[in-house]
């Protein structure tokens, strides 16, 4: 009962960052300002599968590969050919111990932002490329390393702290219906000091209206 009472206030925290950015988007303000009836912006829902490692001040760590169910977009339009991707995200995984390697509970909420330009290469879909920037909040928990028998070599304690970091994507789409679009998207993010590394790939549905 309480992970599921901590999942939803985290859900809660990722509506509200996404819903902030929309509100002040770009897109939106221009859209009002002028009367348009046509909208480019879009929403979505998506999971990603990722592989996670952590950049911990005590050590080297594995990597684990989950699936991250929870993935909020929002995209519109920028200039000529180039768009804007707005992701609220939550993650969790728990990467394993060893006798070098420090072992931990991951639990992660965030925000990605990138600019992304259409590249023009395939006729039967779209394909996009982008950078792009990130902020997380992060927690490390149950950290310690253990021998070849599974005996507890150290213990270290827990932290928490605000990441920010880097990140590189492709966004392949293809048009399923006159609202709805699909869409599969493969990223690496790195951090700016301690925090997580990330592959993932995902696939997410798009709704414009």
């Amino acid at each position: 009962m309480r992970w599921i009472a901590k999942m939803n206030i985290t859900t809660s925290r990722i509506f509200c960052l996404l819903g902030a950015f929309v509100l002040t988007s770009p897109g939106n303000a221009l859209g009002a300002a002028i009367g348009a009836t046509e909208s480019t912006a879009r929403l979505g829902v998506g999971v990603n599968i990722s592989t996670l490692s952590v950049e911990d001040p005590n050590g080297d760590t594995s990597s684990k590969t989950a699936i991250q169910p929870f993935n909020l977009v929002y995209s519109d339009d920028f200039s000529l050919g180039i768009r804007y991707w707005a992701e609220g995200f939550y993650q969790a995984a728990t990467l394993p111990a060893s006798s070098n390697q420090i072992g931990q509970d991951v639990e992660r909420y965030g925000l990605r932002l990138s600019l992304q330009r259409k590249l023009r290469i395939f006729p039967t879909f779209d394909l996009w490329g982008g950078l792009g920037v990130h902020a997380a909040m992060d927690d490390f928990s149950k950290r310690y390393t253990k021998d070849g028998e599974g005996y507890l070599l150290q213990r270290y304690g827990d932290r928490s702290s605000n990441h920010f970091g880097i990140q590189g994507e492709l966004v392949a789409e293809w048009k399923l219906k006159p609202h709805w679009d699909l869409a599969a998207k493969a990223m690496y993010a790195i951090p700016f000091g301690d925090g997580v590394n990330d592959f993932s790939v995902g696939a997410f549905f798009l709704y414009s209206h």
